[in-house]
């Protein structure tokens, strides 16, 4: 009763959570805004809202440079704090981090 219970609720479930993994892939072709634009929608953000949130997410992370740039046009320490605002957006009440120490030093 209780698994089936967790698979009708699910997706909310899903957007409580967020994940930052080592190997979170970018699109290449997209700069980093564009990035970050996609996941917020993906996310279920609002598209008018969208704006907003990444502007928080980006607050938070200490990011405000580069973002019309290509992922492999800026540094590793930038794609990270892209990484990380990625997991943040829609504020999530859970993270999960891979490895929690690794990039931290970067914030």
């Amino acid at each position: 009763m209780r698994t089936e219970n967790l698979l009708k609720n699910i997706f909310h479930y899903e957007e409580k959570i967020g994940v930052l993994t080592n190997m979170f892939s970018l699109f290449q072709h997209l700069t980093l805004r564009q990035n970050l634009h996609l996941i917020a929608a993906l996310r279920g953000i609002e598209k008018s809202k969208i704006p907003g949130e990444l502007k928080k997410v980006l607050k938070k992370v200490n990011f405000f440079n580069n973002l019309d740039r290509l992922p492999l046009e800026v540094s590793e320490k930038d794609r990270w704090k892209l990484r990380f605002a990625a997991t943040l957006i829609g504020n999530p009440k859970i993270i999960f981090f891979e490895e929690a120490d690794n990039g931290t030093t970067t914030l």
